[in-house]
């Protein structure tokens, strides 16, 4: 639930009930549509990738957020809210701002940029959380010039 990854394919792979660094219960499907989560991708006798697989954010199947998306988004939003100094323009836009940098949208430049006038002011936790977080343009767009 937290996006640990016990193994990458859960078809081959060894699996367990719960995490082992965490405790927390582990899934192998979607909570919101039962679709499997897609693992590494493998051709057996030919090559296998396992060891740099990283769980999805969402789901391919029905475009839920997966619950360890989700506790990123939602602290990241509560770091900016707690430790950002946030003006009253930047209180009301925070939420999606952060959403749109998990999501990738057209709008995530855009977040990106705004994200970045209180970047300094966060520290390096809210920051590792969001490029953690942001689709490879808005991370592009953030560590531009800082």
């Amino acid at each position: 639930m937290t996006g640990h990854v016990i193994t990458g394919n859960t078809g081959w792979g060894e699996t367990q009930d719960f995490c082992d660094k965490c405790g927390e219960k582990t899934i192998t499907q979607c909570p919101a549509c039962n679709a499997a989560i897609r693992g590494h991708y493998e051709v057996p006798g030919v090559f296998g990738v396992d060891s740099d697989y990283s769980p999805p954010s969402f789901c391919h199947s029905c475009g839920a957020t997966f619950p360890w998306t989700h506790a990123k988004i939602a602290a990241a939003i509560r770091i900016f809210e707690e430790f950002g100094n946030l003006s009253k323009a930047e209180q009301e836009t925070i939420s999606d701002d952060v959403r749109n940098l998990a999501r990738d949208t057209a709008g995530a430049e855009l977040s990106a940029r705004r994200i970045k006038r209180t970047w300094e002011r966060t520290g390096p936790l809210a920051r590792n959380l969001l490029l953690e977080l942001a689709g490879k343009t808005a991370a592009a767009q953030i560590l531009r010039d800082s």
